[in-house]
């Protein structure tokens, strides 16, 4: 630790940490645990399918329904999905963007969350 002596009085100079970075992100997960197909598998499986959306401005929530927590939503003919929500930052935000294979057609599942708080029945 480096210090100066100015005035006759001795400072030690602490050095500046980068300020953390706030979780103002959501990111939605999609997974399908549940597989009706014939062979119990799924194009996707093995894929990260997320989307990250902005959900606070200046600290307040933009979406005061939605929280962290899985969601599911469950079809008659034995397809269940499964949305993972999280808060993180804006660098990871990015980080899942380049990651992702989009949401394969199911951005109402995150539309329903950001409105009610849950996925509503179709």
């Amino acid at each position: 630790m480096e210090t100066i002596v100015k005035d006759g009085v001795e400072y030690k100079l602490v050095p500046l940490h980068k300020k953390q970075e706030a979780n103002n992100y959501a990111l939605f997960v999609l997974t399908m645990p549940g597989k009706g197909s014939w062979n119990g598998k799924w194009t996707g499986d093995g894929e990260f399918f997320a989307r990250a959306i902005p959900a606070f401005r200046y600290g307040k929530p933009l979406y005061p329904n939605l929280k962290e927590g899985s969601y599911g939503y469950f079809w008659d003919d034995g397809w269940s999905a499964s949305v993972k929500v999280t808060f993180i930052t804006k660098s990871e935000a990015m980080k899942a963007r380049r990651k992702s294979k989009g949401f394969c057609g199911y951005d109402w599942m995150i539309s329903d969350l950001m409105k009610y708080g849950e996925i509503r029945e179709r």
